[in-house]
């Protein structure tokens, strides 16, 4: 997430996305994932996935047509 704050802070007039899933050791402990989830957002993330191949689906998905 730092490498991201300082991006922006470096390039205000570029946007710069910071996604962020939480380690796989973390999957089957549902409350320690939540506490790193949080972590990961007061750091700077701007969003929390569930999964990597869930980034993934979501980053392939069909752009929505402009308004």
């Amino acid at each position: 997430m730092l490498t991201v704050v300082n991006a922006r802070q470096a390039c205000p007039n570029q946007r710069f996305l910071a996604l962020a899933v939480a380690p796989p050791h973390l999957h089957d402990r549902p409350e320690a994932r939540a506490a790193y989830e949080r972590r990961l957002l007061e750091a700077g993330a701007d969003a929390v996935m569930p999964s990597t191949p869930a980034l993934l689906q979501q980053l392939s998905a069909p752009s929505r047509p402009a308004p």
